[in-house]
């Protein structure tokens, strides 16, 4: 198996090929919870402005947002990394979604996927489900709430954030606007949201009125920035190591042609996929980029 994606994005199963951004995962994550790190068992979600449940990461197109949240933050949040700021020792990670045209459709699918699972997956009714958060700001907030159990947290990703602002319909936004904020400011709804938006849309939360309102208070940000040479270095070695291959005839080629680049990561990632495809079943990746 090809230890490279190419240009795919990486998921929570590629967690072991994902290297490069070990010290921009933890920084991601010491923003999540209370910052003034308390004692745990006292925290309660929402209780001080200095405890976010919210964290938006952004960046340009290509620096790898995606695949941070994905198969970096994602499976040490499953590993209870998040307690001694959150409180919270169990995560449910919900369906991750993107916005689309109709948000609230698609938070629909996403809480109708996570909460019942695939043997019962006949009783799932996105329409249904749709209908009941088209009715009432607070309607997801008193869903998880009866969802909730001892210890346990929610946590919804939204990836490319941003399309909040180019594609969706218009009731469609301001509506998921209002159920995603009630449910962040609900103290009894134990629900975090990790957010990615590329940077060119951070002037748009005006379109997003009731989130706006908590943008600032509520909302923590990390921006994640072009790969250092260091972490495309180890974006080579590391999968290259696990597959048992030589990458030592490219690796300084790779770095140069990728040095100061912005978006650099997915254009090594897709060079090295093409060479392993390449070849030949050698043990060795060779060729001219």
């Amino acid at each position: 198996m090809c230890p490279f994606l190419g240009l795919r994005a990486f998921s929570r199963a590629d967690a072991k090929l994902f290297f490069g951004r070990r010290k921009e995962t933890l920084e991601a994550l010491a923003k999540l919870g209370d910052l003034s790190q308390t004692n745990p068992d006292r925290l309660e979600a929402g209780a001080t402005s200095a405890y976010h449940r919210w964290l938006q990461i952004d960046g340009n197109s290509g620096a790898g947002k995606s695949s941070l949240v994905a198969a970096g933050m994602l499976p040490l949040i499953e590993q209870g990394w998040l307690w001694a700021r959150t409180g919270f020792a169990q995560w449910k990670i919900l369906k991750p979604m993107l916005p689309s045209d109709k948000p609230v459709t698609q938070l629909a699918e996403c809480i109708e996927h996570s909460f019942i699972p695939d043997e019962r997956r006949s009783e799932r009714d996105i329409g249904m489900r749709a209908q009941r958060l088209r009715e009432s700001a607070e309607a997801l907030a008193l869903y998880l709430r009866g969802q909730k159990q001892d210890k346990t947290a929610f946590l919804l990703v939204i990836d490319q954030f941003e399309e909040l602002f180019t594609f969706s319909e218009e009731a469609e936004r301001k509506q998921f606007d209002a159920l995603i904020a009630d449910a962040l400011q609900d103290s009894a709804c134990p629900l975090f949201l990790l957010s990615t938006v590329r940077g060119d849309f951070l002037d748009r939360y005006e379109l997003l009125p009731r989130l706006g309102e908590i943008y600032n208070s509520r909302c923590n940000r990390h921006t994640l920035l072009t790969i250092s040479q260091t972490g495309l270095r180890e974006v080579i070695d590391g999968p290259a190591q696990l597959a048992g291959l030589d990458v030592s005839e490219v690796r300084e080629a790779i770095l140069r042609d990728a040095r100061d680049e912005t978006g650099a990561l997915p254009l090594v990632e897709n060079a090295l996929h093409t060479l392993w495809q390449q070849r030949k079943g050698q043990p060795r990746l060779s060729g001219k980029l």
